[in-house]
């Protein structure tokens, strides 16, 4: 059986196909494995993570796997004040909207409201909500339109949302609700990661590829799938292999560049030519030491843009400070920065001057700063995922429906938590369950 793609849900997948006995190969475009998990090596030595690098311990299907794997699971660090901005205002509090307590009041009201609405979703098909039509037909931001009255209440909840990579005016109001339900809720949503894998998430990347010695097939993009009821033939940049089974382990954007013989049902090309693919940036700086936490800092700070979120990265291994820096490029946001940000020398300018507004005059003492702009990344496109109105009750069945020899994995088809890390681990598992299921004969 093959493979397609040597992310983290393609190594589940074959890792988990290859200990049953089953001839596996993986096959990846990149000159690496791990998809949009990626170590690089700083001037000083040092690893750091330019992808996924968080994980909450309610995420169940990577906790194990780092359990099965010997990658330990450490905390990060989270004592001390945390900074937000508010109207230009630069707000210093021991706890979020400590000294607006009627944002955080109004907060709770509304987020009780949003986890009820979640709770009717259907994780699994979200389009068999009660009300799915209605919530589908509307964007997360004409939802807060019609239903929040203070501004600054309403962005405290569309910031929530930032990581899908698209602005709440793209994303459908269902396709929200669902993420909250498939995270466990809206006060876990909210927190979203508390972790981080000592070493870095490469090393559960290192940890599954050296079970699949051999078996994978770097700088070897798929251009053509020829599948039937036997099998498929994957026709790559190397060569072609015949199959009978077929993981691809892929975001839906990238499914769709792949031509299909013969094409796919309609239902499975629409949606994956609709699925939004989310952009992302990340910068990671290095200080000889994590100051902020003597000055009694957390290191967290929230709302400027572009950067709207500076956290302290800096693990029990590290010898030396490390910050990190997110900018959810979309709408204006990619418009105005897609140039400067392209350019290094403005790119560290614009990190150092607004972690210095974030954290203080210290922050622009970095020994390192880079960036890692995920857009640019041909095999990628971006990074997290974000569903347009009309496309969940429309075309949302299709997204693991097995297809003749066909299963498909990658991070958007997770359960219960659709994207993430978490997402990729389980639908990796998921997805070598259902191909086992048909090396047996068992009827699906």
């Amino acid at each position: 059986m093959v493979v397609i793609g040597a992310g983290l849900s393609g190594l589940v997948a074959g890792r988990r196909l290859a200990a049953r006995g089953l001839d596996v190969a993986v096959v990846e475009a990149r000159d690496r494995v791990g998809g949009r998990i990626k170590r690089v090596v700083a001037g000083s030595g040092e690893s750091l993570e330019a992808g996924g690098e968080l994980l909450g311990l309610h995420m169940k299907s990577l906790v194990s796997l780092a359990q099965e794997l010997d990658v330990p699971v450490v905390p990060l660090h989270g004592e001390g004040a945390t900074v937000r901005f508010s109207d230009g205002r630069r707000i210093v509090e021991a706890f979020p909207y400590e000294s607006e307590p009627h944002i955080a009041k109004a907060q709770a009201a509304l987020a009780a409201k949003l986890d009820a609405m979640a709770r009717e979703v259907p994780i699994r098909e979200p389009w068999l909500a009660p009300q799915a039509s209605e919530w589908d037909s509307q964007t997360l931001a004409s939802w807060l339109r019609l239903n929040v009255e203070d501004a600054n209440v309403a962005d405290s909840l569309r910031s929530e949302f930032d990581f899908t990579g698209a602005t709440p005016a793209e994303i459908s109001f269902l396709f929200a609700l669902w993420l909250v339900h498939s995270m466990g809720g809206w006060e876990t949503w909210r927190v979203g990661t508390t972790h981080r894998f000592r070493g870095g998430s490469s090393e559960v990347i290192d940890a599954l590829a050296g079970g699949l010695d051999g078996r994978i097939f770097d700088r070897a993009p798929v251009r053509r799938v020829a599948y039937d009821d036997a099998g498929a033939t994957v026709h790559t940049d190397r060569g072609s292999v015949r199959c009978r089974t077929l993981v691809a382990a892929l975001s839906p954007i990238l499914c769709g560049r792949i031509h299909w013989e013969p094409a796919l049902p309609l239902a499975r090309e629409r949606l994956q030519n609709r699925y939004l693919q989310g952009h992302g940036i990340k910068f990671l700086a290095t200080y000889a030491e994590p100051w902020w936490r003597a000055e009694g800092m957390a290191g967290l700070g929230t709302g400027l843009s572009p950067i709207a979120l500076v956290a302290d990265m800096t693990g029990p291994e590290h010898s030396q400070g490390r910050l990190a820096g997110f900018v959810p490029v979309t709408g204006e946001l990619a418009r105005r920065f897609s140039r400067e940000l392209g350019q290094p020398d403005t790119a560290r300018e614009l990190f150092l001057e607004q972690a210095t507004r974030y954290l203080g005059p210290r922050a622009a003492d970095a020994k390192e700063v880079y960036m890692f702009n995920w857009v640019s990344d041909p095999w990628a496109i971006g990074a997290a995922v974000g569903v347009p109105p009309g496309v969940l009750t429309t075309v949302g069945a299709a997204l693991r429906e097995p297809i003749g020899p066909i299963t498909w994995a990658g991070a958007e088809t997770g359960l219960p938590q659709c994207d993430w890390m978490e997402g990729a681990a389980s639908a990796g598992e998921r997805a070598a369950e259902e191909v086992w299921a048909v090396t047996q004969g068992v009827p699906s």
